[in-house]
């Protein structure tokens, strides 16, 4: 078993994953914000935070972290 770590693009959180079990790990989301697609862990990706829209707490977080002004 090979594994790789595996890092939130947005708050930083690694989790070590064997990439042959699942490509990414299980209950982390690619979400594709402003036409680019992030690489989120379970908490930053959680699907409640894009309901209706990107969340204000997620915004916020793009914006500080990565200065990236979301746009719906």
């Amino acid at each position: 078993m090979v594994t790789h770590t595996f890092v939130c693009q947005l708050c930083g959180r690694q989790k070590e994953h064997d990439p042959v079990k699942r490509h990414i790990p299980f209950d982390w989301y690619h979400r594709q914000v402003n036409g680019k697609v992030y690489l989120l862990c379970d908490s930053c990706g959680n699907p409640g935070h894009f309901s209706g829209g990107i969340s204000p707490t997620l915004r916020d977080m793009f914006k500080s972290r990565l200065g990236i002004d979301v746009v719906d």
